[in-house]
């Protein structure tokens, strides 16, 4: 199977990771919007392991996530960041809330509300394939992103939202989008990444990284996913190609010819 020993610093990828760096340095929050393979869960993952402790990473494992199990979500994340990844989670919001409260209080190392600012150390939740949250998830977590005094917890919190074409960033005020005008405002970031957005230098950036180095394989890869697969620009999908190369080749070098024999006349 064809792999990548590590991620590849696409051009989405540097996007998504200075971007994120940059709302939590300043306890912002931020929402990002892209089809799958485009590299968020990547850039996700290298902004997590670049700040063990102040980034918490949380997978929506399930759809119509509420308000109330998001905060529990938000529970058991603190928790596990603090080393206490306790099962048991009651069903009672305001037992949630005080619960958060106290692990919130545990990371800023017991320090007052009042207590200045920039004395509290930094920490951003990142809630992934996001698209499963509801309105309500939505607005019972910005809660703890309001601004110093203001906000549920000791310190705020930075919230980052990542998820795909299901997650909508135009804002509403019927409840159909889970952006209303209040979250909308306070987004430092607010972005619809596609795969027009995969140069074509990234794609082979990627193919290089999976071992194919005869230069006629890789143009014609490129322009294979710059042609008729224009609209599936995921490198998931370019993962599954050169998989199907390295069968073809059995064990010879990749080439423009090998290229041609899977993708027949569309090269």
């Amino acid at each position: 199977m064809a792999t990548s020993p590590q991620p590849i610093k696409t051009s989405i990828f540097e996007h998504m990771y200075e971007r994120m760096k940059r709302t939590h340095w300043r306890r912002r929050a931020s929402v990002f919007v892209g089809p799958p393979g485009i590299g968020k869960s990547t850039a996700i993952e290298a902004f997590r392991a670049k700040y063990p402790q102040e980034v918490v990473v949380v997978s929506v494992l399930k759809r119509g996530i509420t308000g109330p199990q998001a905060l529990q979500q938000l529970l058991q994340a603190l928790r596990t960041r603090n080393g206490n990844p306790a099962t048991y989670i009651t069903n009672a919001t305001s037992q949630v809330q005080q619960q958060i409260a106290v692990e919130i209080e545990k990371v800023g190392g017991g320090l007052p509300r009042d207590t200045s600012p920039e004395r509290f150390p930094l920490l951003t939740i990142v809630f992934d394939e996001a698209q499963r949250l509801t309105n309500g998830a939505i607005d019972a977590l910005r809660d703890y992103n309001e601004p110093h005094y203001r906000c549920r917890g000791t310190f705020p919190l930075g919230l980052i939202f990542v998820g795909n074409n299901e997650l909508s960033l135009k804002i509403a005020s019927d409840g159909n989008s889970i952006l209303d005008a209040g979250m909308g405002d306070r987004l430092r970031y607010s972005e619809h990444l596609t795969y027009d957005h995969v140069e074509r230098q990234d794609i082979e950036l990627y193919v290089r990284s999976l071992g194919v180095s005869d230069d006629g394989a890789v143009n014609a890869i490129v322009s294979a996913f710059y042609g008729p697969f224009g609209d599936q620009r995921s490198f998931r999908r370019i993962n599954d190609l050169v998989e199907d190369l390295v069968d073809e080749a059995l064990d010879e070098p990749i080439t423009r010819d090998t290229v041609r024999a899977v993708l027949g006349t569309w090269v």
